[in-house]
């Protein structure tokens, strides 16, 4: 077994724990871990076990599973409505309407309020079957890993299941956070049938940032972005690393294009290193990717403008044991030296048109930062592809596609 730790569920536990008498629905494998640790809030639990009749899908087909759940959780109709149910991953392993049916059965089973989790996987590959969990404490589980599979249904993106899920309200969706597995998405619902809004409370501790719904009244035609996605279109089992603040648009974007996406949000540390004058600088256990991956496209975004050029070259310096041999490393790059006073959180609306967040405050940085001085540090890279005062791009940025060269040596 494997740990994971489970900030959602650490949010949910300490919302019930100032409550008594709560009701839980628990649609994984029944585990004593599980049963001995819900027991100390003094609770009622309810354990229906799902994964085994999902684990029949490819057997039975979907139609027949569908129906199997329905019976299954029928007879509960008539119960009291539950504080909160346990989904665990069993949503992995249906099509968008096996979801959707699953979610409006759960209704018959909410209150105003009830607080719903689960975990879903990014991951072109998924465990055979569900998984079983085993709560240690509030904050971590232990995972059973299971063989990996082909998933039988298309991903459904993070907009996608909200459509699907009317009456409930996402509390929050974290990933990518310390301890959790690479792969893992944390949902955290809450059921509330009168909300029509859908209304997105922003993420606590990291984790997706749920800007992703709004409007933009500025966009970027993004040359770059579209030529990195017509490189991983090209290839199979791809995979991207994304320099920044993660998104949950963005993730969901680029897991309809590749295997495998990975996250690494570097400027919370340089804001640390300045504020403690240290010079440590940036370690490769920051970007976060896991030692048997190779990566096929690096995102850096604005990040490098927000850099000195040691700093750009120790990401150099790491990404040489990290990316395919033909990897693309995409970089937007501000043409003035008044520059915002942080990396923007850039959206991505389609193919090659970016959001543009409002910048209300900028400041002037050192030295502007230029093409020449990418290429510098920059040694492991050649430059593919430049794009600057095209039609629909702002007239703040120019964007710049590198390619790997791997012949090249690291400084």
């Amino acid at each position: 077994m494997i740990s994971h730790r489970s900030p959602a569920l650490t949010l949910l536990f300490n919302e019930i724990k100032q409550t008594n008498d709560i009701t839980i629905l628990d649609l994984g494998a029944i585990t004593k871990a599980n049963f001995d640790f819900l027991n100390q809030f003094s609770c009622k639990i309810q354990v229906e076990d799902l994964s085994a009749r999902i684990s029949d899908i490819v057997a039975t087909g979907e139609i027949q599973l569908l129906n199997s759940i329905d019976q299954y959780l029928g007879r509960h109709e008539e119960c009291e409505p539950f504080d909160v149910i346990l989904i665990w991953d069993v949503i992995n392993y249906l099509s968008r309407d096996g979801i959707k049916k699953l979610m409006q059965k759960l209704s018959y089973y909410a209150k105003q309020d009830t607080l719903l989790y689960a975990i879903r996987y990014l991951e072109k590959k998924i465990p055979t079957v569900p998984q079983r969990f085993h709560i240690r404490d509030q904050y971590t589980i232990q995972v059973e890993l299971r063989d990996l599979r082909d998933r039988s249904f298309e991903f459904v993106n993070t907009s996608e299941f909200l459509k699907i899920t009317p009456n409930y309200t996402l509390e929050n969706t974290l990933m990518n956070k310390e301890g959790m597995r690479h792969g893992y998405i944390e949902h955290l619902l809450r059921f509330n049938p009168g909300n029509t809004s859908k209304k997105l409370q922003a993420v606590k501790e990291g984790g997706y940032d749920k800007t992703n719904h709004k409007t933009f009244a500025n966009t970027h035609i993004s040359p770059s972005l579209e030529q990195v996605c017509r490189h991983l279109r090209s290839k199979k089992n791809s995979h991207v690393l994304l320099i920044g603040k993660p998104i949950s648009r963005n993730t969901d974007f680029f897991i309809e294009h590749c295997e495998g996406v990975y996250h690494a949000d570097l400027y919370p540390l340089l804001q640390w290193q300045k504020d403690t004058a240290s010079n440590r600088g940036i370690q490769k256990e920051l970007l976060n990717v896991d030692s048997n991956v190779k990566v096929d496209v690096v995102v850096t975004w604005d990040f490098f403008n927000f850099c000195d050029l040691k700093q750009i070259a120790q990401i150099n310096h790491f990404l040489t044991n990290i990316i395919q041999p033909d990897a693309l490393l995409m970089s937007y790059v501000y043409s003035r030296k008044s520059i915002p006073s942080k990396p923007q959180q850039f959206e991505i609306m389609d193919n090659n048109t970016i959001g543009l967040p409002e910048v209300t405050q900028g400041l002037e940085s050192d030295t502007e930062l230029t093409c020449g001085h990418l290429l510098k540090v920059l040694h492991n890279f050649e430059l593919d592809a430049s794009f600057f005062y095209r039609e629909g791009m702002s007239s703040a940025m120019s964007e710049y596609v590198f390619k790997y060269k791997k012949i090249a040596k690291s400084a």
